[in-house]
């Protein structure tokens, strides 16, 4: 199992982390589990066939904020391509309320025409990679650039660089204030374009360091994983961490995940 990392244009590496692509050859059915990152993410599958509550995902879908640990199976040979967005990246070429993603997975067909699905397809299986971000790209930004609600992306991108600044927390009405709105509007504008309340997204990104730190660090010092991260103590680390994953940070293993592994290390 291997990934490689794509960068996409200039023009859109605020809205979108990366493209990936996983190859891989899993012969029995694997489980796995996937935490919150505060990424929403499209993913095309070509030959993987992913599971979420015995149910199986469609092959091109839109994957929204979670919440809680995921659970899914995956049994296959074949590939995944991946569009991994920063929190605010999928709402800036969809109309989709992003609230209404959360915890949940839906096809693509319900965002993109057929014609282009059916060419992404065929771009996977020539192995046309360069070719298929190319198109996504000039795509994406044509879509960006005819999108309503720019204000309010503005805002939800500054938040966002606000929150990632000072995991350690800050308050509502603070954060609302620097944007000259209300923190009720502040907090629609994060249902909307998001998914996800500003405290939540700053408790996730707080995580995500923290999960990091345990992936990368060969000695798992806590008590520096847990200033470093902005937590107040060791046992407010420990009670987040375990409400993330449903296990102590010294439980946690990144060998026991064989795909969330691949991008562990990349949050």
């Amino acid at each position: 199992m291997k990934i490689q990392y794509f960068t996409p244009s200039p023009a859109l590496r605020d809205l979108i982390k990366s493209y990936y692509l996983v190859e891989a050859t899993i012969t029995e059915i694997t489980q796995d589990t996937f935490f919150a990152d505060g990424c929403p993410e499209i993913v095309f599958n070509q030959g993987l066939d992913f599971y979420r509550n015995d149910k199986i995902e469609p092959w091109a879908k839109v994957i929204g904020q979670i919440t809680d640990p995921l659970t899914v199976q995956a049994k296959g040979q074949g590939k995944s391509f991946g569009i991994w967005f920063h929190p605010h990246g999928f709402s800036m070429i969809s109309d989709i309320p992003a609230k209404e993603l959360t915890n949940t997975a839906i096809a693509l067909d319900s965002v993109f025409p057929v014609d282009l699905l059916e060419f992404i397809g065929e771009c996977l299986a020539g192995n046309k990679i360069i070719r298929l971000i190319h198109l996504l790209n000039e795509r994406f930004e044509r879509m960006v650039g005819t999108h309503r609600d720019t204000s309010q992306a503005a805002i939800a991108r500054f938040v966002i660089k606000e929150l990632s600044q000072n995991t350690s927390g800050s308050s509502l009405a603070d954060i609302a204030a620097l944007c000259n709105i209300t923190p009720r509007y502040l907090q629609r504008i994060f249902a909307d374009k998001i998914g996800l309340r500003p405290k939540q997204l700053q408790r996730i990104m707080r995580f995500q360091h923290t999960l990091s730190a345990l992936t990368t660090t060969e000695k798992k010092e806590l008590t520096r994983i847990t200033y470093d991260a902005g937590y107040c103590d060791q046992s407010h680390f420990i009670r987040e961490f375990r409400q993330f994953t449903n296990m102590s940070p010294s439980g946690f293993n990144a060998r026991d995940y064989p795909i969330n592994s691949l991008f562990l290390s990349s949050m």
